[in-house]
């Protein structure tokens, strides 16, 4: 039997998400594409592309951004005036 375990949120964790969230804007206005997982851990100081992957899906279960499962640089932040709609 199998448990997902779910931490709740901390000043750390919040203070993350929106780190990468301001690395992808910057990112996309720079290069007109967005980030690979990899290109995100750098900028964001995190090495594990499994923790840049997790908190990219908490940003989208979030509504902060959006990607396709399974193609390459398909992700985008949400207009933030759109967030909390």
């Amino acid at each position: 039997m199998s448990t997902v375990q779910t931490r709740p949120d901390t000043e750390a964790g919040n203070a993350r998400r929106a780190a990468v969230v301001v690395f992808l804007r910057r990112f996309i206005k720079d290069h007109g594409y967005s980030p690979s997982l990899r290109e995100i851990g750098s900028g964001v100081g995190l090495a594990s592309t499994q923790s840049v992957h997790k908190i990219l899906h908490r940003l989208r279960d979030d509504g902060r951004v959006t990607f396709l499962d399974g193609h390459d640089r398909t992700l985008r932040p949400v207009a933030r005036r759109q967030v909390g709609r």
